[in-house]
Formats: C-alpha cells, structure tokens, sequence
C-alpha cells in the first residue's frame, strides 16, 4: 500500500437498505455477456485467434455494430488493447484492414476510443505484474488513457507467481482491479488466457467440464463474471472459431455459434450453416480415438437442391428429432449418427449433412415403434 493511502472498511448496507437503493442499470455491451464493472475471461488455444477476436468485438463496439449477432451497447467505450504478444506490424495490418470502407467520421471515432500496446520499446513486452518497475508502468499506461474497459492479453505474461497457484491468481487480479479501478471504478476487464490443448481438452469446452478448459489456476474462472471457451470448428489450416458461454453471472448464457475469419477485412462474420451436432460429434470420435475425420463426400448443385427440396440426406438436427420420433434412445442416437455418412454441398460447403434417404429409410424400419407416428 503506497505511504498516505488510509484503511477503509469493506462496504456493506442493510437488507432493506439495499432492497430500495437506487442503482444505476448495469451497462451490457455484449450482448447480456460483457458488462461494465465486470472480469470476463476468453479462453482459447494459442494461434486460434483470441487477440484478433477481442479487437474485431472493440471496434465493433464502438461504432455500434453488432458482433455475432448480439448487440455491442448504446455508445462507444474507450479500450485499452494490452498485450505481450502482437507486434506493431501485425496489429497494423489488421487495423487496416478493418478499417476499409469507413468514413473519415468512423475512423476518428475509432482513433478516440481503442488504444493498443505497440511493443516499439525493449521493455514493452514485459507486463508480469510481479515486478514492480511493471506495476508503475501500468499505472502511468492506465491514467494516460483512462479505460472503460481494460482488454488483458494473455493472462500468463502478466500472471504474478505460478501459472497453478490459486493465491498467485487471486494476487494479480487484485493488483490489476486496483489499477484498473483508480482511473473508473466501474472499468471492465476483459483477460484472454490459454487453454489445454489436444481434442480431449477441445471437447471439455461445452457442457459439465467447461470449467476445466482454461489452462492453470482455477481462480482465474472463479473470480470472472463471464467466461468464453473457443475452439477451432475443424482440423484445416483457418478453422472457424467455435465459441460457448461457459459462465454468465449476469444473464442467461448465449447459444453456441461460430465466427469465421473473412482475409479481406480481418473481420469475423457469423457462420450460419454451424452445425453444433456435427462437430460435436467429430470431436468426440477424435477423442475416442477412432482417427481421422471421417470421409466427407461432396455433392453437386443438382444434388444440393434437391436436399433442399427435402429428397435426400438431412441436417444433424433434422435427423435427431426423427430418430427421437421413432422411440430410439439418445445413446443409440449418437452411435447411428457417427454410423451414417457425412456429405457436404458445392451450395453449402459448411453443413454436414446425414444419412442416404435409403438408409434413413432402412432406420425407420428397423426401429419402427407403432405406438409412435412415422415422420414423413
């Protein structure tokens, strides 16, 4: 504690006292995801596209655009991009590129309002909050510019002490929430951190083992309001980036989606045709160990339309509720689909599509349930 600064207690208020104080509304600018005041937290395997991400979500922010899908707030916050990571060269690039198209108005209103770490000095680089040369710095960087919300990249260059040490995570955030919450008490900050990699880690990150997706400590996921898992949607060179709502202290947590990575504008566009069946279960067959991805057969445009006529193989969820109207257990579900060939379209190159209408047909057969109506 530096000399001067006194003690306070810990605040606290009477039950009916805070049932009729009057608060100010929280101030989501993600969706129900990201709120001022908050620590949220990206996890994500190095080289997927964390840092990329986060810039394309504050500039988006601040102009007003939504950014897949959800609404990114009702004005623009000022961002502070730290990091350790990027070079000035790249991070010109991108900014470049995502600003083709704008006009001079938008352009200016960007410039105001995110702020990166350039890494033109020797000493830039070297962000761990342990030294404290470092926290001084971060001081200075932060009441130069006075962030609303603080983006954090990656958590173990600042990390103070071991990466699994719970009292070595709680100890650096509560440095960086001092620091943040001098310049505005009500800052958010939002940390990007490494995940476990390797396909068992990638299939930990929806559902009951969210919470052990991120790498190191776990009081890093504790302490977060928010926290988002991303994985790659494929094995190729430039997957999509999947990306599930591990926590949300705030709201209801959002549907799974992917983004994909336009090369023109460095910006990422909502993958309509995701199919989260699909890759689930390309995931958990790769877990299982059964290899590679499975054989994927591409139709032609005539083939494609008459899918979309509704004469041939159907999509992971359509095939789902059929095989549920027919009374076969979800267990069994899950084996006939990863039993069922793969196809993709010319027209629609990204959905998975299940199943010959023979051996649909031979399923409905097979498993007819007469208590049950046979889907047509």
């Amino acid at each position: 504690m530096a000399s001067g600064d006194s003690i306070l207690p810990y605040s606290t208020r009477g039950w009916n006292e805070l049932a009729i104080l009057e608060l100010p509304p929280q101030i989501f600018f993600w969706g129900q995801s990201y709120a001022l005041g908050i620590i949220a937290v990206i996890f994500g395997q190095g080289g997927l596209g964390k840092s990329r991400l986060a810039l394309n979500q504050a500039r988006n922010q601040v102009l007003g655009l939504p950014f897949a899908g959800m609404p990114t707030g009702g004005g623009p916050l000022r961002h502070l991009m730290m990091g350790s990571e990027n070079s000035i060269h790249r991070l010109q690039h991108d900014v470049q590129k995502m600003s083709a198209g704008l006009s001079p108005e938008q352009i200016k209103l960007l410039n105001d309002n995110i702020r990166l770490a350039t890494l033109e000095n020797p000493d830039d680089p070297f962000i761990s909050v342990a030294d404290v040369v470092n926290v001084e710095r971060w001081r200075m960087t932060l009441q130069g510019y006075r962030p609303n919300v603080l983006w954090v990249d990656p958590w173990g260059d600042v990390l103070a002490g071991e990466a699994n040490n719970d009292e070595d995570a709680r100890g650096t955030l509560q440095i960086l929430n001092r620091l943040v919450r001098q310049v505005d008490h009500q800052a958010a900050m939002i940390i990007l951190a490494h995940s476990r990699t390797g396909v068992k880690n990638i299939a930990q990150a929806v559902g009951f083992e969210g919470a052990n997706f991120g790498k190191g400590s776990k009081a890093l996921y504790s302490a977060a309001r928010c926290v988002w898992n991303l994985v790659p949607s494929d094995e190729t060179e430039n997957p999509g980036i999947v990306a599930f709502h591990a926590k949300n202290n705030n709201g209801p947590r959002s549907k799974p989606f992917c983004v994909r990575l336009d090369p023109e504008t460095m910006l990422y566009e909502l993958d309509l045709s995701f199919d989260l069946d699909a890759w689930q279960g390309l995931v958990n067959q790769r877990a299982a160990g059964k290899g590679g991805t499975k054989p994927v057969c591409m139709l032609s445009d005539e083939q494609a339309l008459s899918i979309v006529t509704g004469s041939g193989p159907v999509t992971g969820n359509t095939l789902q509720q059929q095989l549920h109207d027919l009374g076969i257990p979800e267990r069994k579900i899950r084996v006939l689909k990863e039993k069922l060939a793969t196809f993709r379209t010319r027209t629609f190159p990204r959905r998975v599509w299940y199943g010959t209408p023979e051996q649909i047909d031979a399923l409905k057969q097979e498993y007819q349930n007469p208590k049950l109506p046979v889907p047509t």
